[in-house]
């Protein structure tokens, strides 16, 4: 294989160094190694020794393996969608099978796990399977990003807000173009009692720019921008998560959040009605449509969906205690009865 490698000066457009670097496939790494350091040298960096160390740390030694993680990455993105992550999942156990000890397929494949609980199926097994598989790969390097991305995404499953930010800050910091740090940091903070919106709107930016593919960052940025009642801002940044991602359900859900946040409640629960099944199951899909039903006055249906949301695993005690429109059910037993629930293990 050959790499041509040219540095073009922004500001003039002209060609400052260019290089080719040549090997073999089956050695894949030492060349990536090679090339970096040389770049480094034409822009005279000067790396210290812990950068060096950095440039040439290896996850794998198996070409194989390292593919089929790259291939694992570019599906776990689509994150609501069962075709894509059944893709990633069989790229990540590839990559395992060639290397088990291979640590950043160990975090995507916790990634995979997670994105199943929240957005599909809150089956107990995909939240024990995704925390056992990031903690194995933080136990293999706790100086991993992807593995603190993975358990930030656990915490987060567990609405322990605080301490996936946390998690996502320390991937941020180890790892500054990671996308996945920045746009996991935008959710956490986003969804906190209360709310670091402003944070949660850098960070999703931060994650935009870096991956402007990621579509559920423009989702996350549309939450934001929602917290902070712009919300023709927020329905832009949504309808773009839409057409970056056509067949996900993720930016309408975010569209019924604003209709909510507008007190459009008609319009928020025939978009919520109108989500792709495994959509509208999960528990926060529930949670949300509850909220609708609330401030629309329909009691009834309201405590339904809250007690569907709380069965299959809700329990964000805050968000349920700060939202607004549950004030008209606080003095009813059942809702008292059902915010209870929230604080007992599942």
């Amino acid at each position: 294989m050959r790499i041509s490698v040219q540095l073009i000066d922004a500001s003039t457009g002209f060609q400052t160094w260019a290089d080719d670097f040549v090997g073999d496939l089956k050695d894949v790494f030492s060349l990536q190694d090679q090339t970096a350091l040389k770049i480094a040298q034409a822009l005279n960096l000067k790396l210290t020794p812990q950068e060096q160390n950095a440039v040439r740390r290896r996850y794998t030694q198996n070409p194989q393996a390292y593919e089929a993680y790259l291939r694992g990455r570019a599906l776990v993105d689509f994150i609501d969608q069962p075709k894509a992550l059944e893709g990633a999942r069989a790229n990540y156990e590839k990559a395992l099978q060639l290397d088990p000890n291979y640590a950043p397929a160990l975090a995507g494949l916790s990634m995979v796990e997670a994105f199943y609980y929240r957005n599909l199926d809150p089956s107990e097994a995909h939240l024990r399977q995704a925390r056992e598989l990031a903690e194995r790969a933080l136990a293999i390097d706790p100086q991993l990003a992807e593995a603190d991305v993975a358990m930030a995404n656990v915490y987060g499953d567990i609405f322990d807000y605080v301490h996936s930010a946390e998690k996502a800050r320390e991937a941020a910091g180890l790892e500054p173009d990671n996308a996945h740090a920045w746009d996991q940091l935008s959710w956490a903070l986003g969804y906190q009692q209360p709310p670091d919106s402003v944070g949660a709107e850098k960070a999703a930016r931060e994650a935009i720019r870096l991956q402007p593919s990621m579509f559920q960052a423009q989702y996350h940025l549309g939450r934001a921008l929602m917290q902070q009642k712009r919300f023709p801002e927020a329905i832009a940044a949504l309808e773009q998560a839409k057409s970056i991602s056509p067949n996900s359900g993720t930016a309408d859900f975010g569209l019924a959040q604003v209709y909510i946040a507008q007190g459009d409640y008609d319009r928020a629960i025939s978009t919520l009605l109108s989500l792709p099944k495994a959509d509208q199951s999960t528990p926060i899909a529930h949670y949300q449509l509850s909220s609708a039903y609330a401030g629309r006055g329909v009691k009834e249906k309201a405590l339904l969906e809250l007690q569907k949301a709380i069965d299959l695993g809700y329990r964000d005690s805050a968000a349920i205690n700060s939202n607004p429109h549950f004030d008209s059910l606080r003095s009813d037993p059942r809702f008292q009865k059902l915010l209870s629930r929230t604080s007992q293990p599942r």
